[in-house]
């Protein structure tokens, strides 16, 4: 039988606000849908600041490392050894995402994509279904980062032949 510390401080609780700018862990675990022990893990081995004194709250840019994280942890051994060390080359975060930062982090569906580039929606789930596209595919739905799309276009763009 579950003690009832163990339901107070290890159950994921749901937020009265999920765009709030603290969260306390539990919250934090109930809006990435995840256990508050791996919640309790990634701060300490991202080494984040996660609130004085004995209660830990997660910032906005915290959630946002934390989740970036645990994208990480899905890609291949040499691909994650290869993120690590350039993470250890970069330095220490300042624990605030600036909004380049979240402009980065932000993910478009396909039908947000074809407006930004000229390919409509259907081709876009078509190229990344056959993975000939950078694209991720968190949940099961294709998505697109600002960094995708510009590897789309950089993909199709072709220099004029020399004249000659």
């Amino acid at each position: 039988m579950t003690s009832e510390k163990y339901l107070k401080y290890q159950t994921p609780k749901a937020p009265a606000d999920v765009n709030q700018e603290f969260m306390t862990v539990q919250e934090t675990a109930y809006v990435l849908g995840c256990a508050v022990k791996t919640i309790r893990q990634r701060i300490a081995s991202l080494g984040l600041k996660a609130g004085a004194g004995r209660r830990i709250i997660t910032s906005r840019a915290d959630r946002l490392a934390i989740h970036e994280a645990s994208r990480i942890t899905t890609l291949s051994p040499t691909a994650r050894a290869r993120s690590r060390s350039a993470t250890r080359r970069s330095g220490e975060r300042s624990g605030r995402a600036t909004a380049k930062e979240e402009g980065r982090l932000r993910h478009y569906t396909p039908d947000e994509a074809a407006a930004l580039i000229p390919l409509s929606a259907r081709k876009l789930r078509e190229l990344a279904y056959l993975r000939k596209i950078p694209h991720s595919n968190l949940g099961g739905r294709f998505s697109f980062t600002l960094a995708d799309l510009r590897g789309v276009a950089v993909m199709y763009h072709f220099e004029p032949f020399a004249a000659g």
